[in-house]
């Protein structure tokens, strides 16, 4: 019988090393803890998913809501189908300390794929030039991603940029009329836009746009923000269910893995049921480590028994700001749509930063209105026709800052008293002033106000904590010649052979562009290489 390779993590990254491994050629088990949704609303869930969007009535939008409420400080942290699921177990099982930063772990089947905005983009180059690897290292493997995980986008003015290559990619989904407008004005001035480093394009999303036999497109309900009824948006949940028919793969859930130990020609993983608590030991001949950036550091540190002994994480800043169209869209509470990103706006000025800075461009969504609503109390009927009036033109930029230009994350795994689990300490460096660069950008928007058709309202910039954008990662950052705390080109700390870690642990730095679709094509790349390591 085949030796069995071990993989850690149910996310994005680890279904990718999984698919890359199983067409290696190897016997694979995957290992997770693989908490699920609340048995309630995944009942709940599955009566939407069989049943038409009309038949879906205001009680099943309103479940699926719950806890998703802003406020002035905005908005909470992000749910899904109205339960804390994604991140509910990991309180428990990876104890952490927070200060100066805002981020979490998630032990969920799907991981943080189960609440994330689905954006994809490639790395360029010139983002990733510290890195021991390139683009072209990384090609053929985005492609290989692509074509388990469906994907929506064109190729419009971001290709010269972001190139498709190989990768395979369905129709864009519809733009709302809010985003047609927008883009529309930026064509018709894309020359002026592009000489002053603004290049504008569709969003591209690992979102399913098409109907198949077997499974059913983005019918425009509009409720993305809150889970997708459907399924359409990735979830690599889904990725897992269809690994499950290969004959040499096998999901052990209700573990949650501790350490990893080298012996010899083998790796052996040592874990905790969820269920009883009892000690499980698993062996294989490799292991790859897909925990998640937070998860998998705790687990080599732990490993090594590099107790308090700090570390840093790279994070790309997260910053989001309301952008005034000078004309309004109509009705847009009424209109079918999805509320996912709709644009890409890609900053390339070499006065505000050597590197691309990221901008998500989002049209109306409901959040928006029950958060002003909100804000207004008792006053909201009275404002009811002017907050319409301002929603129609409003747009939201989610921007994102490379980590050179952010503020890294310490992080230390420290002993805890009386036999309790060691914790995780997140400290928030406070050296780069994020403010510069982001002030820069809202001054730039301002100057092309013209072109852009609108404005930036600087007066609402929200600067998050680090970690907030969930696009951190770096504690074991991949070197040609690694020391340290450092990995190899294939993940391996120093000290190990048969032990990779393939997320965003292993990333040098992180770029703005988006993180989840390059850790992916990394960790495919990683577990393609299994037979020649």
């Amino acid at each position: 019988m085949k030796k069995l390779t071990l993989v850690i993590g149910s996310g994005p990254s680890g279904v990718s090393a999984a698919h890359a491994l199983l067409n290696a050629g190897r016997r694979v088990a995957l290992i997770d803890a693989g908490f699920r949704l609340d048995p309630e609303r995944q009942r709940r869930l599955e009566v939407m998913r069989t049943s038409e969007k009309h038949e879906w009535s205001q009680a099943h939008n309103r479940w699926m809501k719950e806890g998703m409420e802003g406020g002035v400080a905005g908005v909470p942290l992000k749910l899904t189908f109205g339960s804390d699921f994604p991140y509910r177990v990991a309180r428990k099982y990876i104890p952490i300390m927070l200060r100066g930063v805002d981020t979490a772990p998630s032990m969920a089947l799907g991981g943080l794929s189960n609440v994330w905005g689905a954006a994809i983009l490639p790395h360029r180059d010139v983002d990733i030039e510290d890195w021991p690897i390139s683009s072209v290292d990384l090609e053929s493997h985005y492609a290989a991603v692509s074509c388990f995980m469906a994907t929506a986008g064109t190729k419009d003015r971001l290709a010269s940029l972001f190139p498709f290559n190989n990768n395979v990619c369905s129709e864009p989904l519809m733009l709302s009329r809010q985003a047609e407008g927008f883009l529309a004005d930026l064509e018709r001035n894309h020359t002026t836009l592009e000489a002053n480093g603004l290049y504008f394009g569709r969003s591209r999303l690992a979102v399913r746009s098409r109907s198949s036999d077997r499974e059913t497109g983005c019918v425009y309900c509009g409720l993305c923000m809150y889970g997708c009824p459907i399924g359409a948006i990735f979830n690599s949940a889904s990725a897992l269910r269809s690994l499950l028919q290969y004959s040499n793969f096998s999901y052990i859930n209700d573990l949650v893995v501790e350490r990893v130990e080298e012996r010899g020609e083998e790796v052996v993983i040592l874990a905790k049921s969820i269920e009883d608590g009892r000690a499980v030991s698993l062996t294989g001949d490799r292991v790859y480590l897909a925990a998640g950036s937070l998860s998998t550091t705790r687990i080599l540190l732990r490993s090594m028994e590099a107790y308090e002994t700090p570390l840093y994480m790279h994070d790309s800043q997260y910053f989001i700001f309301p952008f005034l169209r000078y004309q309004g869209a109509g009705n847009v509470t009424k209109e079918a749509l999805h509320t996912l990103s709709q644009a890409f706006i890609e900053i390339i000025d070499p006065k505000i930063s050597p590197s691309t800075i990221h901008l998500q461009v989002y049209g109306y969504n409901d959040i928006l209105e029950r958060t002003a609503k909100s804000m207004l109390g008792p006053l909201r009927n009275l404002f009811k026709a002017p907050l319409m009036g301002m929603l129609s033109r409003m747009m939201i930029f989610q921007g994102y800052l490379h980590s050179r230009q952010s503020n890294r994350i310490r992080v230390e795994l420290r002993r805890a008293d009386n036999g309790a689990e060691p914790r995780l300490h997140l400290d928030a460096t406070g050296a780069a002033s994020v403010k510069e660069p982001i002030n820069a950008v809202l001054k730039k928007l301002r100057r092309s106000r013209p072109y852009l058709r609108g404005v930036p309202l600087g007066a609402l910039l929200r600067i998050a904590k680090p970690g907030r954008g969930f696009h951190s990662g770096g504690a074991f950052p991949m070197r040609s010649a690694p020391l340290g705390f450092e990995s190899d080109t294939l993940g391996r700390p120093v000290g190990y052979n048969r032990v990779h870690a393939v997320d965003s642990t292993v990333l040098p730095t992180i770029p703005a562009t988006t993180i989840t679709f390059t850790a992916m094509a990394n960790a495919h790349r990683i577990a393609s290489a299994a037979n020649e390591a």
